[in-house]
C-alpha cells in the first residue's frame, strides 16, 4: 500500500477536492477518471484488487489515490466493493449504485 507523497503536493490535491469554486469540477474530474478506468480496465479482464491498484493512480490525486488504496485493502479483507468505495466519501451516490 503506497504512502501520501510530498507534503506540498498532497496539501495541494486536498485542497482541490474542498476549495468552494474548484471542489465540484475536480470530484467530477475524479469521478469520471475512476468510473472509466475501472471498467475498461474490467472489462478487459483485469483483476478487481489490480484495477483498482492502477485506478489509484490515474485519478491524479494522491489524497484520493491513497483512500482507495485504503479501499483496496478493504476489498482484500472482504467488504463488499460498494461499501469501501461509499466510505472513501468523495463519490457521488450514483457512483455507489452503480457498483451495487
Amino acid at each position: 500500500m503506497g504512502k501520501l507523497g510530498g507534503k506540498a503536493e498532497d496539501f495541494f490535491d486536498g485542497l482541490k477536492i474542498k476549495l468552494p469554486g474548484i471542489k465540484n469540477m475536480n470530484i467530477k474530474i475524479i469521478t469520471s477518471r475512476f468510473t472509466r478506468t475501472l471498467s475498461t480496465l474490467l472489462s478487459s479482464g483485469i483483476p478487481l484488487l489490480q484495477a483498482l491498484d492502477v485506478v489509484s493512480r490515474v485519478v491524479e490525486n494522491k489524497v484520493v489515490g491513497y483512500e482507495i488504496q485504503l479501499a483496496q485493502e478493504d476489498i482484500r479483507k472482504g467488504v463488499p466493493m460498494s461499501k469501501a468505495v461509499k466510505d472513501i466519501g468523495l463519490f457521488s451516490p450514483m457512483v455507489d449504485s452503480m457498483i451495487k
